[in-house]
């Protein structure tokens, strides 16, 4: 079984936090993993950022919504599930971050306990201090 999981990031001008995402998910010890990243046309310098993380790790991919798709998340969400080619699914914001073993605790419960689908708790936390709300 292909145990790959696709990571998919609607963006849209969030240059100055999608590299912290991004990091997250590179510091993963599952690495079974694709991210797509799917711009909805960002005016900020997301194109530039994207550039550097998808030449650091080829498992980063980043595309752009296409004009004839609606805009907005959901749609850029619609479009990345289409360029999956992946039998799990992981939905993401480019304002999260995972803990490092994130994936890795999913992937387990999935699939040792034959489910179709799991979820999780998540914490909000302040950006600039890093604390926990």
């Amino acid at each position: 079984m292909n145990s790959e999981i696709s990571i998919i990031i609607p963006t849209y001008n969030r240059s100055h936090l999608i590299g912290k995402t991004l990091e997250s998910i590179l510091a993963q010890t599952f690495q079974n993993w694709k991210c797509i990243v799917v711009d909805d046309n960002s005016t900020d310098n997301t194109n530039e950022v994207m550039k550097d993380y998808c030449e650091k790790d080829q498992r980063i991919r980043f595309i752009k919504r296409p004009s004839n798709l609606k805009k907005g998340a959901n749609s850029c969400r619609n479009y990345g599930f289409e360029k999956s080619s992946s039998p799990f699914i992981k939905w993401f914001d480019s304002d999260d971050i995972m803990y490092p073993n994130h994936l890795e605790l999913m992937y387990s419960k999935l699939v040792d306990n034959d489910l179709d689908f799991v979820i999780s708790d998540s914490r909000n936390f302040d950006s600039e201090t890093g604390k926990i709300i």
